[in-house]
């Protein structure tokens, strides 16, 4: 199962933590009764931030992605993919990139890029 969100245009954050929030819950069969006990954030954040109602705090943003096994900004990247919550393969490429020079920056951009565009062709 993939979420994909495809736009030209930038995604508000606020967006993007509810659709991947929202994706995450069904996928797991997490209601925001039992995302409450997990989390320790009272229910009534947990549907403000499902529906884009108000900016979530980012101290409840990393509360709810512990939950499942995420940091906090890994909840609002936009196109969460479901293998990427079950795998260190996300983290492990940010910090690669981080580490890497300009050149190997470009470099993994452009690899990417490839690979997305294959991947759209299939």
């Amino acid at each position: 199962m993939y979420f994909k969100w495809v736009s030209k245009s930038r995604p508000h954050t606020t967006e993007t933590l509810a659709r991947n929030l929202n994706f995450l819950m069904e996928k797991y069969g997490y209601s925001e009764k039992e995302m409450e006990r997990r989390s320790k954030v009272s229910a009534k954040t947990i549907n403000n931030m499902r529906n884009a109602k108000h900016t979530a705090t980012i101290e409840n943003t990393e509360k709810v992605a512990a939950v499942f096994g995420l940091s906090g900004w890994q909840l609002i990247v936009p196109g969460l993919a479901a293998d990427l919550v079950e795998s260190k393969d996300l983290s492990a490429t940010m910090a690669n990139y981080a580490a890497a020079d300009d050149e190997g920056r470009k470099a993994i951009a452009r690899l990417a890029e490839r690979e997305a565009q294959y991947n759209t062709k299939k």
